[in-house]
């Protein structure tokens, strides 16, 4: 249910809207029903010398709900060649202690000298990240009833297949801090744009983020280092999700355009980016990049759940340099050429020794090395599009269609990608998977 109101008066604007939304979830679940072995290195694999063995049982499936809320208010005023706005909102989600999370916002936009050529914006404000269901999918669906997860280190290889899971040892359990709040980003950017001859525009943008109260995982019940022993000794893993975790971005992006309403138009845009953090959530993944819920959570987990400051680094999608340039051509007989470039510089990966840490996960790194120190190659793409439209006529009505041939990837450059971190493999800065190649594909397009 959404509901907005505004109203205007002279140079003035008011809006006011609420939201609410109720989401409900069912879901089957049967991953690593199977169990999973993990080795420390080719070696130990053809040793038959496992470092971990997991399995997961119990009721695959599940129902839940989550209910999302939020209220907003915002004015406006024009003054002459300036604009100001200034609003807030309030975020709130079921099953969180928290209700009250104002996000106040500002900005203006000043338009200097008589031709209003060139723009001026300035802004800056607090915005929330909803808390993603699949948090709470992961502390419903491994909290021990519904379904058991078991994490054994050093396992005999292959385990008996009528070995009861409940022989293996105490469960891994995955649960939510009850102090969890809202993930929040603090961001102010400045932003340029120039009217040039020939009615071409460019923009120059410049944004400051910085992250808190972002989502992570820690094991609450890891074995102490002083003593090897688990705080509670009659359970295993406690994962619990909370808000701990914090980022910083930095983002400089210029981008120039040509004017509409041309036989010829582009579009070309260059970004120079850092982005750290000390979790693999700050960030959405790279467009592409494919990973299971348990993957995601697994990166949500620390090398050491007891000292947290080798987690920060540079963010799982910190692409320093990304140039991207788009353009269309209208041919005779009716055709128009497009195509669409990408290039980027690597991203970070993981250096890790291949071995167990204490809570079971394979992300123990060598001495003095932080979190994503590594960086695999650049990324680069070639798109084209050639169409044709065609006018039909059936009657009084016209239907316009269109013909076309894409080409994905036309230069059919190797992409590759996932670089393997383990510094005691063979194949360690290596990549064991890359993007498509070339694709190719016919369209058909009605409009009517």
């Amino acid at each position: 249910m959404q509901d907005t109101l505004t109203m205007s008066k002279n140079e003035s604007e008011w809006k006011f809207g609420v939201t609410a939304n109720r989401h409900p979830f069912r879901t089957y679940n049967a991953d690593n029903f199977g169990g999973t072995y993990t080795f420390a290195s080719l070696a130990a694999y053809e040793a038959g010398e496992a470092e971990q063995f997991t399995i997961t049982t119990g009721n695959p499936l599940l129902s839940f709900q989550q209910n999302d809320c939020a209220w907003f208010a915002q004015y406006e005023r024009k003054i002459g060649n300036v604009s100001l706005f200034a609003g807030v909102r309030d975020e709130f989600q079921s099953g969180l202690s928290r209700y009250l999370n104002l996000a106040p916002r500002l900005a203006a936009a000043f338009a200097p000298g008589k031709d209003h050529r060139t723009v001026i914006r300035i802004g800056g404000g607090v915005f929330y990240d909803r808390r993603p269901p699949s948090v709470l999918e992961q502390s419903l669906r491994y909290n021990g009833l519904a379904t058991q997860q078991y994490d054994v280190t050093d396992p005999a290889y292959p385990v008996v297949s009528s070995a009861m899971p409940g022989s293996l040892g105490a469960m891994t359990v995955w649960r939510i801090d009850p102090n969890m709040t809202l993930p929040r980003v603090y961001q102010a950017s400045a932003t340029v744009e120039r009217e040039l001859p020939l009615g071409f525009v460019l923009v120059s943008d410049y944004t400051y983020q910085r992250g808190t109260h972002l989502l992570r995982a820690r094991d609450i019940n890891a074995p102490l280092p002083a003593t090897g022993l688990r705080p509670n000794p009659e359970e295993g893993n406690i994962d619990q999700i909370e808000s701990s975790a914090s980022s910083r971005g930095n983002i400089l992006t210029s981008t120039l355009k040509s004017p509409p309403m041309r036989r010829f138009q582009f579009f070309a845009q260059y970004t120079l980016s850092r982005l750290y953090d000390d979790t693999g959530a700050a960030f959405p993944p790279p467009p592409g990049t494919a990973i299971s819920a348990a993957g995601l959570f697994a990166a949500l987990l620390p090398a050491n759940s007891y000292d947290l400051r080798s987690e920060w680094g540079r963010a799982n999608n910190d692409a320093r340099n990304r140039f991207g340039l788009s353009g269309t051509v209208q041919l005779p007989w009716k055709l128009t050429f497009g195509t669409m470039t990408t290039i980027r510089s690597g991203l970070p990966f993981d250096i890790t020794t291949g071995q167990v840490n204490p809570e079971g996960v394979a992300n123990v790194r060598p001495p003095d090395v932080t979190r994503n120190t590594g960086e695999g190659p650049g990324q680069a793409s070639v798109d084209v599009h050639l169409g044709r439209k065609i006018p039909l006529h059936f009657g009084e009505r016209r239907v316009d269609a269109e013909v076309g041939i894409d080409s994905f990837n036309v230069l059919n450059h190797t992409n590759v990608d996932n670089y393997i971190g383990v510094i005691t493999s063979p194949l360690f800065g290596k990549a064991n998977a890359a993007s498509d190649g070339r694709q190719m594909q016919f369209t058909l397009q009605a409009h009517f």
